[in-house]
């Protein structure tokens, strides 16, 4: 009897410790569920607001594309010589855009990372922000945080169809030695997230370790240990394919094929991305690809989308195409054919929608493909402003 009443005793204390470990599991999991972005994960493409981007695209794209999210790229620096305006013009206009294009965003139910990565904005310095005189002028690097703020403090009013926000996403200094991460990078993203927060506490923030945010700088990298943080990435390996023909480099690589003594497919595209996947598996962060693709007249380069897409959604990122209506290179309303960068050469081209490339972006957005994958992340809006909480 007594050997039954301690079996009884250990099965019921086995019980317990089980039902414990499932509702702690059960509130890790919710929580978990919580921390992700909403609409997650983020399947678009990216519009620039030097370009022809209107909102009209965004209702186009929206139903055409089936895509979730946007996003919308300001490049104050290069609006300010198209339309020979002063800087703080070309700001106030970019600022004007993204809340046009938002409200498109809202209207056709989908959500937007608005990014900046075009400093400093006065194109008369002859600076860009991978030049070494940039990084190492501490008031050209204040003003990136000036205007991380002001951005916030512009946008922090929106709905929830402003998800995100991205400053400098490819953080490098090319100089005569080569490409290196900036000294001052680590330190300068924590005072970009800090002066967005103070203005905008509630939204996502996308970053990077950097250097020129490929995938193989998260080797070795930690988690910044902020919430609502997404881990952000681009992905052109390898350069000498995807751009081929741009500013004269050498043309006639094909993928899948050998490029520059390496055998490149789908599982060698896996191999370059595999840091990046581990760290995400190892700390269960959201990861995003905000830029990928690869020149129109690449040959093979549908292939190297479609593969590519097909891994991001078996991982679970959020990514986005680049880009709709800038470069013509990128630009999916061209056609197959190489093209040199004077207008008269590569208007020519013009097909719009009948393009391969178009296609191609109708399969990778196919909804068929997003079985195994969920549509839509959670998060919590009971702090949210009230519009927040409106059906979109």
């Amino acid at each position: 009897m007594l050997g039954v009443l301690r079996l009884q005793s250990t099965l019921s204390w086995v019980c317990t410790v089980v039902l414990c470990c499932t509702i702690i599991a059960s509130q890790t999991s919710a929580k978990a569920e919580v921390m992700m972005p909403d609409a997650w994960p983020w399947r678009g493409v990216t519009l620039s607001s030097n370009e022809r981007s209107s909102p009209q695209d965004i209702k186009t794209l929206a139903r055409d594309l089936n895509l979730n999210s946007v996003q919308l790229m300001m490049r104050p620096r290069a609006m300010t010589a198209q339309k020979r305006i002063g800087k703080d013009e070309a700001w106030h206009q970019s600022i004007v855009w993204a809340n046009e294009m938002l409200d498109a965003c809202k209207e056709a139910g989908v959500v937007a990372i608005v990014s900046v990565s075009q400093f400093p904005v006065d194109p008369s310095l002859s600076l860009r922000q991978d030049s070494p005189e940039f990084w190492s002028n501490e008031k050209l690097l204040a003003e990136v945080v000036h205007l991380s703020a002001s951005l916030a403090k512009q946008l922090k009013n929106r709905g929830r169809e402003l998800v995100a926000y991205e400053i400098l996403s490819e953080p490098l200094v090319r100089s005569a030695s080569g490409v290196r991460l900036p000294d001052r990078w680590p330190s300068l993203q924590r005072e970009i997230i800090a002066a967005i927060r103070e203005n905008d506490p509630l939204r996502w923030i996308v970053v990077t370790p950097g250097i020129g945010g490929v995938p193989k700088g998260y080797r070795d990298f930690s988690p910044l240990g902020i919430p609502r943080l997404i881990y952000g990435a681009h992905m052109y390996l390898p350069h000498t394919y995807t751009h081929q023909g741009i500013h004269g480099q050498a043309r006639g690589y094909t993928y899948p094929g050998v490029i520059s003594g390496t055998a490149w497919d789908k599982a060698m595209l896996a191999r370059h991305l595999s840091d990046l996947r581990k760290f995400q598996l190892a700390y269960h962060v959201p990861v995003w690809i905000g830029e990928f693709s690869a020149v129109r007249w690449a040959p093979g380069s549908e292939q190297y989308l479609l593969d590519l897409g097909g891994l991001f959604d078996s991982y679970g990122w959020g990514w986005a195409y680049f880009n709709i209506g800038g470069y013509h290179g990128w630009n999916p309303d061209y056609d197959q054919e190489y093209s040199e960068d004077a207008p008269e050469k590569w208007q020519s081209h013009y097909v719009g929608r009948s393009s391969v490339r178009w296609k191609t972006l109708e399969a990778i957005f196919r909804k068929d493909r997003l079985n195994h994958v969920p549509r839509t992340g959670s998060v919590n809006l009971s702090s949210f402003p009230q519009n927040f909480t409106s059906q979109r």
